[in-house]
């Protein structure tokens, strides 16, 4: 009868429990199912067992009941529950992919993991689905069940760097990363595919910067030259960027053909890859381009040929004698980078260009302080640039060669921000690094600056959330936030499962500054990630700003931050146990 093997299930020999739990799996009665799921609570591993076993026999109706138990603190009752769901399989692939939308943290984290353990293509599929449709907190957990998946996942994920949605590339190229090596060889891969090759180019660099060692990197070599030519800037310039990783001389003289591209990223890119590559080739190439390049693309030549050192000099004393101000300026700075000792025949040779600066007292004092200045320091730039620029006055020559020179660069950053000149959306790249500068009044000017490039455009704020260039989209993000539009907050949410962790601060603090408690979770596996590091000054100065944000969280919503991740906060900064006080109190 089914009440008695109801109550052998609760008897004191474990051999009969354990033989109750066979019986009611027989019968598979919906009566059965939620006695079967507390008895997953029991003690003895054998009964444990018997009682999965019937719960996978009754299937489909205890799903539910097994789910609930996630919720539960009881951490053996939940992996319990997760064991049969991880059984039964397919039947439970639609649910648990709806479970991962779930207000609960833990909810989510569990039915991630489950899906994650079926071997299943299907269950992959399903957390493929949730990143490119579900919310934020549906996507967090379906990245984390992806990477709990490893192998399995990555080849599905890399197929997804091909998606439109720019959040949906990120995600899927987010969670590559997080799986590490095992994705390398499915990412080489993916360069293949002109739709994914920029953002596994972007993932492949994060995971490993050796990855052109590769043996299968030599495969991708025709797709990439064929690119340099696509209609698509995007793909040209992430074609250039990769050969220029590869390192084969033999991409010299196709990327030389490219300084000169339409499109400015593109020009930046090649050159950067012509700098990489190192090869006396490229001299007159990149001269050319500081001569006749876009603003970008100017500097980003001036690079190379600083990388190319003393091969340089001959072509850029020649552009000294050019006719266009930009360009002699361009060509000096580089020179002086190249080393000291070119300073003072390249003073000589702009006095000679342009007497009547020439003839100006201020140059005649200024130059020879700011070259004593530069040789005082073995060529390397003065302690006080900006004020060794200052005082002589002579803004055509120094100037250009304090920027050129990147002295004090935060101060630099800061001060010329505002005066940047911008032509076109396309430009914000000339700016866009400070986004995630160290300085915190860098990246406001930053941010600043380029709301005002929209504004002056007329482009509208929500049109500028879709623009192809994600530093568009963060400034219009910040703009929208602080506005209180929940659209704005959507995408800084977004920055929050970024591969950058200066993105993901840099949201962080848009976020808090708003109010919004959403970032702790993410905020505390940035902690978690600087574990074990020492000696570094980066990591070191990341760490504090991610306290400092969390604090403010506390501070702010403190009633609705969980004593779990408090505790989690005090475990990995144990200085901070302020956290701890001020929820107890």
């Amino acid at each position: 009868m089914l009440w008695w093997t109801l109550r052998q299930l609760k008897s004191e020999d474990w051999k009969e429990r354990e033989e109750a739990a066979k019986k009611l799996g027989e019968l598979k009665e919906a009566r059965t199912i939620e006695p079967l799921v507390d008895g997953l609570k029991d003690r003895n591993s054998h009964v444990r067992h018997a009682i999965e076993h019937a719960l996978v026999n009754i299937g489909h109706p205890a799903i539910k009941p097994l789910l609930s138990v996630l919720r539960d603190r009881n951490e053996d009752w939940r992996r319990a529950a997760e064991n049969v769901l991880v059984r039964m399989g397919d039947a439970a692939i639609s649910a648990l992919g709806s479970t991962l939308s779930d207000s609960n943290f833990q909810v989510r984290e569990a039915a991630a993991a489950v899906l994650a353990r079926i071997k299943d293509p299907a269950a992959i599929e399903q957390l493929l689905l949730v990143v490119k449709r579900g919310g934020l907190d549906a996507k967090q957990a379906a990245v984390a069940g992806l990477v709990r998946a490893g192998q399995s996942a990555v080849r599905p994920l890399a197929a997804t760097l091909k998606e439109d949605l720019p959040g949906v590339r990120e995600t899927a190229a987010a969670a590559l990363v997080r799986i590490g090596p095992k994705a390398v060889e499915s990412l080489i891969a993916a360069l293949q595919d002109g739709g994914a090759r920029e953002a596994a180019l972007e993932a492949l660099d994060k995971i490993d910067p050796n990855w052109p060692k590769s043996p299968a990197a030599a495969a991708v070599i025709p797709a990439l030259l064929s690119s340099l030519k696509d209609k698509n800037e995007r793909l040209r310039k992430a074609a250039a960027t990769a050969l220029g990783r590869l390192g084969d001389p033999r991409f010299v003289e196709p990327l030389a053909e490219r300084t000169l591209d339409e499109d400015e990223g593109v020009q930046e890119a090649v050159a950067a890859a012509l700098g990489t590559l190192g090869d006396i080739r490229a001299v007159r190439a990149l001269v050319t381009a500081v001569r006749k390049g876009a603003p970008r693309g100017r500097r980003a030549a001036a690079d190379a040929l600083v990388n190319l050192g003393s091969a340089a000099v001959e072509p850029l004393v020649e552009a000294l004698k050019d006719k266009e101000s930009p360009v002699r300026e361009a060509a000096a700075s580089v020179l002086v980078r190249v080393g000291h000792s070119m300073v003072e025949p390249l003073v000589d040779a702009l006095w000679k260009i342009d007497p009547e600066w020439a003839k100006s007292e201020t140059a005649k004092e200024g130059v020879p302080q700011f070259v004593a200045a530069l040789k005082e320091n073995g060529g390397s730039t003065p302690r006080e640039p900006i004020e060794a620029g200052r005082k002589p006055g002579p803004i055509r020559v120094v100037k250009p060669l304090v920027a050129a020179l990147k002295a004090k660069e935060a101060i630099v950053r800061k001060e010329t921000m505002p005066t940047i000149e911008m032509g076109d959306l396309a430009d914000v790249q000339a700016i866009s690094a400070t986004l995630d500068d160290n300085d915190p009044d860098v990246r406001a000017a930053a941010t600043k600056r380029l709301l005002q490039i929209i504004s002056g455009l007329g482009e509208p704020l929500l049109g500028a959330l879709k623009h192809n260039n994600h530093i568009v989209r963060r400034a219009a993000a910040h703009a929208l936030a602080q506005s209180g539009d929940s659209r704005g907050r959507d995408v800084l949410r977004s920055g929050l499962m970024d591969v950058s962790d200066m993105v993901v601060m840099d949201a962080a603090e848009s976020l808090v500054r708003l109010g919004d408690a959403t970032v702790i979770q993410p905020l505390i596996k940035l902690l978690s990630s600087f574990e074990g590091i020492s000696g570094d000054p980066a990591a070191a100065h990341k760490k504090e700003r991610v306290i400092r944000l969390l604090y403010r969280v506390v501070e702010q919503n403190g009633r609705e931050v969980a004593l779990d991740d408090l505790r989690s906060i005090a475990r990995l900064h144990e200085p901070e146990n302020r956290f701890l006080a001020s929820a107890e109190q």
